[in-house]
């Protein structure tokens, strides 16, 4: 890989070129920067034009992305009465003397239940043990919904795994079966999770991004586009 630059109207745009056995020159903007990838039959000056010729889209696809980032909300001190959004739900942050530990959900609250409730460090694992499970739950229980459709067309049912990625929300490790989704997730609108399941579940039938695969998607989520961008728009964050 190799870190490239461009100029637009003044401005100079730095992006990291990556050289794969693609057939076409790729472009990703992320939170983390601009990302281009290409064939190594293809010159870096037409890398280097392409971009330019994507500068309008990449501005303000980095636009988007510093507003969500500013909109997110600061990390947890996991203090009673924060808000802890699980589905996009949201639920105070109460913490109560009890003779063992345990954490769950009790009308609008999130309850942590602690021999100390003073101690600080062990609310932030409680509540974040709790997190983890809820994904297992949530992401689950979408699964089992979703699947049935795949089944039919002769996809194994995968394995979810969970992570805290920066620039991805999900993937499909298709030869294993394992379904990686992002945690950040957990607090979005289920429908954004579900358009997210759904297409890491295509990939168990179509492995690429072919016409083929999103009229697989379109078939199964006809309204994916949109759910796609209300998911780049939305806030990410985990507690």
């Amino acid at each position: 890989m190799e870190t490239r630059a461009v100029l637009f109207e003044g401005r100079r745009l730095e992006y990291v070129l990556e050289r794969k056995n693609v057939k076409n020159i790729n472009l990703r903007v992320r939170a983390g920067g601009i990302y281009a990838s290409a064939s190594r039959r293809v010159p870096a000056a037409a890398v280097d034009r392409f971009v330019l010729s994507r500068a309008a889209y990449i501005l303000a696809a980095k636009d988007r992305l510093e507003a969500v980032q500013r909109a997110a909300p600061p990390p947890h001190a996991y203090e009673p009465g924060e808000v802890f959004t699980v589905q996009g739900r949201d639920y105070a942050l109460a913490v109560v003397p009890g003779t063992r530990d345990s954490a769950y959900i009790a009308g609008g609250l999130l309850v942590l239940r602690m021999r100390d409730p003073a101690d600080r460090a062990r609310r932030e694992r409680l509540a974040l043990g709790f997190m983890e499970k809820q994904c297992q739950a949530v992401f689950g229980a979408m699964l089992d919904r979703l699947y049935p459709a795949l089944e039919a067309m002769g996809a194994p049912r995968p394995t979810l795994r969970f992570r805290n990625m920066r620039s991805r929300w999900g993937v499909c490790h298709v030869k294993s079966a394992v379904i990686t989704l992002n945690k950040r997730l957990l607090p979005m609108d289920p429908a954004l999770g579900e358009y997210v399941v759904t297409h890491e579940l295509c990939h168990l039938i179509v492995p690429d991004h072919s016409p083929r695969f999103y009229a697989l998607l379109e078939g199964l989520l006809p309204d994916w586009k949109a759910r796609r961008a209300a998911l780049s728009a939305a806030p990410s964050h985990w507690p």
